[in-house]
């Protein structure tokens, strides 16, 4: 029966005598954990594939390098939007000029291609 293996580095997996044929079961690790040798250590001792979630570094190349197979945006693409918005309504109150963006022509168009896409 598997059971819940707790790892020091709050890196859990469900395991059965250390090994799962379903490929959806992998080894998640806090987002925080982003040194390489403990990244290192927990891909060569868990004996599950783990997922790390993307940040600036180490790079989607260095992880798996470290023996990550699977990387995920997690909340990134909206803590991103979160400071994209945050700066550009600061710089508006501050007087300063506003930060670049696409045009709403080329996002309607963009949303327009996707729908076609999508639905064909």
């Amino acid at each position: 029966m598997a059971q819940m293996c707790r790892l020091p580095v709050h890196v859990t997996a469900d395991i059965e005598d250390g090994y799962s044929d379903d490929p959806a079961e992998v080894a998640e690790f806090v987002a925080e954990l982003m040194a390489a040798d403990d990244i290192r250590s927990i891909t060569a001792g868990i004996g599950l594939p783990v997922n790390a979630l993307a940040h600036p570094a180490p790079t989607i190349d260095e992880l798996g390098e470290l023996g990550v197979r699977r990387v995920s945006s997690g909340s990134l693409p909206y803590r991103a939007a979160v400071d994209a918005a945050v700066n550009s309504v600061t710089a508006l109150r501050d007087g300063k000029q506003v930060p670049g963006a696409t045009p709403y022509s080329d996002i309607q168009a963009r949303l327009i291609a996707f729908s076609q896409e999508s639905s064909g």
